[in-house]
């Protein structure tokens, strides 16, 4: 059960942060708020945690720069244009 709790809070901050990021004209274009909790749920997610920091020994600083550089690829409209 507190899996299934765990997980259910992770949905909801995924979903959280996906329709913050749509408020304010954030995402890319053509990403919808679910697409972009699904990819963060992902990215973000317990497993990518272990098997990236577990098993292939990344260090803190490696994972976090990691998660920030592809969240924002995947999720965020360019800025520089």
């Amino acid at each position: 059960m507190w899996r299934r709790l765990k997980a259910l809070g992770a949905v909801y901050v995924a979903h959280s942060v996906a329709r913050a990021l749509l408020d304010v004209g954030a995402l890319r274009p053509g990403l919808t708020a679910q697409a972009t909790a699904d990819i963060l749920y992902a990215l973000a997610s317990l497993h990518t945690h272990q098997l990236l920091r577990r098993h292939c020994r990344w260090t803190t600083q490696r994972y976090r720069t990691w998660l920030t550089r592809v969240v924002a690829q995947e999720l965020l409209a360019d800025t520089q244009g």
